[in-house]
């Protein structure tokens, strides 16, 4: 598969580059990460964390997903789109 097909499926688009929404979403996980920095992982909270963890990452993918005028509404579009697009 290729990104290309999430784009003929309809669950990527190509819109212009959104520089002002990739700032925002940066700022947003740097918050985040300040918040999941401070606290412990323990075995209860070992999971939840995590997610919130991969969260974050999805989010940075979309920030730069979105410099290069890519909206995706698909977690499985975002792998083929850094495969395809490495820096």
């Amino acid at each position: 598969m290729k990104l290309n097909d999430f784009i003929k499926k309809g669950t990527v688009k190509k819109a212009e580059k959104d520089i002002s929404l990739a700032k925002s979403l940066v700022k947003t996980v740097s918050e985040d990460m300040e918040f999941l920095n401070e606290i412990k992982i323990t075995q209860k909270s070992a999971r939840k964390t995590m997610s919130n963890y991969y969260d974050c990452l999805r989010v940075i993918i979309e920030a730069i997903a979105a410099l290069d005028g890519i909206k995706s509404y698909s977690h499985e579009a975002f792998t083929f789109y850094l495969k395809e697009n490495k820096r």
